[in-house]
């Protein structure tokens, strides 16, 4: 029983560590699908990798109280602990996104104060926590994050990336704290949809990608069309075996319902003739004013 004790064991230490080093993808591609078909959309958030820091303070006389988060979005890209800084004031490690809470007052002997180290985003969160949502018309994208809890609270970690294309800010702003939700927004290019690498980037985005509408009805007539084609190939080689194993029969006499083939240019001669004379008499019968020719 050891050896299958000790590759199970081995399996979940190997399935830990896979799940301990899971990443954000900075390129990823979002499928949509509508009446109309399938939209695959793509961004590529390189250019927002780094370290990124966003803080908001709030004046409470006699001291001020500041919300400052850090953020590394791309990859295994993680916050660097500082030596500078006690470790029991900073968040752990492989730690994505850490929110701390620190309290200023400059008559204090100790001017800085850190009263909350909250982690909101860390390598282990399970990619099913993490969700991503394009905005409306091409506005950016949304990533929401759900974090672990702490003091009780299960955290939420929202990014709104918003698509400015004449604009771009080198970090995000703070939005707001409140009921362990922690919402930022960045204006940057980079949250604009993206064409394939060797695309043309001034095409719709996600047009080059779209599937159905318009072009659903032509294809539909060229698929029977060609199964026509098929239908009619096989239809001739079978008969033409078929006559040829049960009567032996050559040439001409090869092809299945002979009779018929011969005769089909007669009913379609037979088939115009007749339209024709039903038209004429139509045209007839209006120009006499409904009377009928004795």
């Amino acid at each position: 029983m050891k050896g299958p004790l000790a590759f199970s064991t081995l399996f979940c230490i190997v399935l830990l560590a896979n799940t301990a080093q899971a990443t954000f993808d900075c390129r990823p591609t979002i499928v949509e699908k509508d009446r109309k078909g399938e939209t695959k959309i793509h961004y590529d958030l390189q250019p927002l990798s780094g370290l990124r820091i966003a803080s908001k303070t709030t004046e409470t006389p006699p001291s001020t109280n500041e919300a400052k988060v850090s953020m590394t979005l791309c990859g295994e890209d993680t916050l660097a602990l500082d030596d500078k800084v006690a470790e029991e004031d900073q968040c752990p490690p492989n730690t994505k996104v850490c929110l701390t809470l620190l309290n200023h007052k400059s008559s204090s002997s100790e001017s800085s104060r850190v009263t909350a180290v909250i982690p909101i985003w860390s390598l282990d969160t399970p990619e099913d926590d993490v969700k991503l949502k394009p905005r409306s018309k091409d506005e950016g994208l949304d990533i929401t994050v759900d974090g672990p809890e702490y003091a009780g609270i299960r955290q939420q970690f929202e990014l709104n990336l918003i698509c400015a294309k004449d604009s771009a800010s080198s970090s995000p702003e703070f939005v707001s704290y409140g009921d362990g939700k922690l919402v930022l927004s960045w204006e940057t290019p980079s949250a604009c949809e993206r064409a394939l690498e060797g695309g043309d980037d001034s095409s719709p985005p996600g047009s080059e990608e779209r599937t159905g509408g318009g072009g659903g009805f032509f294809h539909v007539l060229a698929t029977m069309f060609w199964l026509s084609v098929v239908g009619l190939i096989l239809y001739f080689a079978i008969g033409m075996w078929y006559n040829y194993t049960t009567y032996g029969a050559k040439g001409l006499d090869l092809l299945p319902h002979k009779e018929f083939w011969r005769d089909l240019p007669t009913l379609f001669s037979d088939l115009a003739a007749h339209i024709t004379s039903s038209i004429r008499g139509s045209s007839n019968g209006a120009s006499r004013g409904g009377y009928t020719a004795i």
